[in-house]
C-alpha cells in the first residue's frame, strides 16, 4: 500500500504548485504575436481592397479615347485626283466631193493620201513607194486585188513609219501597186492602230 500511496502522492500536484510543461497554456508573448499577425493580415486585405476599387474606378472613368482627339492628330489624307484622259486629235475637212485628202509621210517621205475606210491596207503608188525608199527589186507582185480600174497586182510590205502631223504609227502593213496611181490610199491597217476616228458634218477626226 505504501508504494501505491507513494505513486499517488508523486502524481498528485500540491495545491498552488505551477503546472507542468506538458499542460502549460501558451505564454502571453506568443498570444500577443498571434493577435498582431492576424491584425496585419486583416489590415493588408483592407488596403488591397481599397486600392483595387480605386484603380477600377480610375480606369472606368477614363473610358476610350474620344474620336475627335484621334482625328486631330491623324495625318491629313491627300485627295485623289481623277483627271479624265485627254486624247490628242487631228481634224480634216472634206473637199467639195466629200473626200478627205490628207498630207502625211511614209518613212519620212511626204505622201498625199486619200482616206479609204474600205481599203484593208495602206496602198502605195509605185512613185510613193520609191520615194519612201522601197526598192522595186525587193517587191514581189504575187497578190491580186480589185480596184476601180480593174484587177491589179500588188506586193505586200511593211512601212517603218506612217505619220500624220504629230501622230506616228510604226510597222504598218501596206500594199504597193504595180500600176501608177494619182495618190496613195490611207486604209485600215493604219486607222485600226489609232484610238479611234469619226466622220461628222464633213469633218474627219482621228484620235490617239
Amino acid at each position: 500500500m505504501s508504494s501505491l500511496d507513494d505513486k499517488g502522492r508523486e502524481g498528485a500536484r500540491p495545491p498552488g504548485a505551477p503546472p507542468s510543461e506538458d499542460t502549460a497554456p501558451p505564454s502571453g508573448k506568443a498570444l500577443r504575436f498571434a493577435i498582431i499577425a492576424f491584425g496585419i493580415c486583416v489590415g493588408s486585405g483592407l488596403v488591397t481592397a481599397v486600392m483595387m476599387r480605386y484603380v477600377t474606378h480610375e480606369l472606368t472613368g477614363m473610358g476610350p479615347a474620344p474620336l475627335a482627339a484621334t482625328a486631330a492628330v491623324a495625318a491629313p489624307v491627300a485627295p485623289v485626283s481623277h483627271k479624265p484622259r485627254v486624247s490628242n486629235a487631228l481634224t480634216y475637212a472634206a473637199d467639195g466631193s466629200g473626200h478627205f485628202f490628207i498630207d502625211g509621210s511614209i518613212n519620212g517621205a511626204p505622201v498625199h493620201f486619200l482616206l479609204d475606210t474600205g481599203a484593208t491596207f495602206v496602198s502605195l503608188s509605185p512613185e510613193d513607194a520609191a520615194a519612201a525608199g522601197i526598192s522595186a527589186g525587193s517587191l514581189q507582185f504575187t497578190e491580186a486585188t480589185n480596184t476601180a480600174n480593174g484587177v491589179a497586182h500588188v506586193a505586200r510590205t511593211s512601212l517603218r513609219s506612217v505619220r500624220l502631223g504629230q501622230l506616228e504609227v510604226t510597222d504598218v502593213t501596206a500594199m504597193v501597186m504595180d500600176k501608177p496611181m494619182p495618190f496613195s490610199l490611207l486604209g485600215m491597217s493604219f486607222l485600226s492602230r489609232v484610238d479611234g476616228y469619226s466622220i461628222r458634218d464633213g469633218v474627219l477626226t482621228i484620235e490617239w
